[in-house]
């Protein structure tokens, strides 16, 4: 349940969702792994017309009519046989989404605007998710190397190809840290 804002009219009506998962989990000593099923089902998606989403930054929100959210996530965390003393932990994830309305409605949110049929895909949800990562940890020093793949995603809602101008690439940031251990309490 999600409330509309105060300032928002009277046509506005509360998120409603139930929400659901199914999982399996194992952790060792060496392995952890998890596989979660999940489904979030929308009787009223809610909407809201921000600066980070391409809209005017008014904050207005929007019925969004009966949507709903289902996918996969899969973990593995391994801890490598250490090399020299240097502990080697790797990870590695990724989650299937599918999201679609499951309502037609007439909107003037500009993300969904000017109107959504049954069976469109929300915007902003990309369906393929995948991250991997690997560290090396010292006794004074640690380096994580770790990689985020985020799959195309729309900007409005629709279906089949997304064309250009309503898009969001896919993308792989690569992202390297190291630390070092310069007293017990300071890195």
């Amino acid at each position: 349940f999600s409330p509309p804002s105060p300032s928002s009219t009277r046509e506005v009506e509360a998120e409603e969702s139930v929400n659901y998962e199914l999982g399996w989990r194992h952790r060792g000593t060496a392995v952890t792994a998890e596989l979660v099923a999940f489904f979030n089902d929308y009787d009223n998606l809610l909407g809201s017309d921000t600066l980070s989403t391409g809209g005017q930054g008014t904050g207005d929100q929007f019925n969004g009519g009966a949507a709903a959210v289902s996918g996969l996530e899969a973990s593995l965390a391994v801890e490598l046989p250490p090399v020299s003393g240097v502990r080697l932990p790797a990870r590695l994830s990724y989650t299937h989404t599918r999201a679609r309305f499951r309502s037609d409605f007439a909107t003037g949110f500009s993300d969904w605007a000017p109107r959504v049929e049954r069976g469109d895909a929300l915007p902003y949800i990309p369906t393929h998710q995948l991250h991997a990562g690997l560290s090396a940890v010292g006794e004074r020093w640690a380096a994580h190397l770790d990689t985020s793949y985020s799959g195309a995603m729309r900007t409005r809602a629709g279906r089949g190809p997304i064309p250009r101008r309503e898009s969001i690439d896919a993308r792989l940031l690569v992202d390297l840290k190291v630390e070092v251990a310069l007293s017990a309490r300071l890195r």
